[in-house]
């Protein structure tokens, strides 16, 4: 009876997470654009792979990766599977480092935040080389926009963790 309510309950949390990677998708389009700070847009779906990817199994933070990417690499065709890659990649090293980052030390999780948005940069300035023309104006816009992802993706990870934390009561 005990492993029942424990698969029940994983589904249900797999359901909410599902739901939530629809709603921050939706933000991310809609949203986003509008929080630009000097040409710096948030990227919602960073910060919400990284919490996912801690909180979730392994099989289910990488397939709402893939799919998240999928849907922005959509409306991006011509670095068309650069996200979805990008994502992927964040998520398994989340899943990686996780279990040996205790979410108690927050200096040690905003270090981590820190060098996945670093990566996130890196392998979108590997990608924009090889693709085009890289300027300075645009390596500047990529600095602020690390440091703006970077700090949003710490405030937006606490945030996900006490959504995470609430339950609602859906019947009496």
């Amino acid at each position: 009876h005990l492993f029942v309510l424990c698969e029940k309950w994983i589904r249900m949390r797999l359901i909410k997470y599902i739901l939530w990677a629809i709603v921050i998708l939706y933000l991310q389009i809609l949203v986003a654009p509008r929080l630009a700070i000097a040409g710096a847009e948030p990227n919602l779906i960073v910060p919400f792979i990284i919490f996912i990817s801690s909180m979730a199994g392994a099989n289910s933070s990488l397939t709402i990766s893939f799919f998240l990417g999928m849907s922005i690499d959509i409306l991006n065709p011509e670095m068309f599977g650069l996200n979805t890659l990008i994502y992927i990649i964040l998520s398994y090293l989340v899943i990686r480092i996780h279990p040996s980052v205790n979410n108690k030390q927050m200096m040690l999780v905003a270090l981590s935040i820190l060098m996945l948005n670093l990566i996130y940069l890196l392998m979108f300035l590997i990608s924009y080389f090889i693709l085009s023309n890289i300027t300075v104006q645009f390596f500047v816009n990529m600095l602020i926009s690390f440091v703006y992802n970077s700090l949003f993706s710490f405030v937006a990870i606490l945030f996900l963790a006490f959504l995470d934390k609430l339950h609602f009561k859906i019947y009496d």
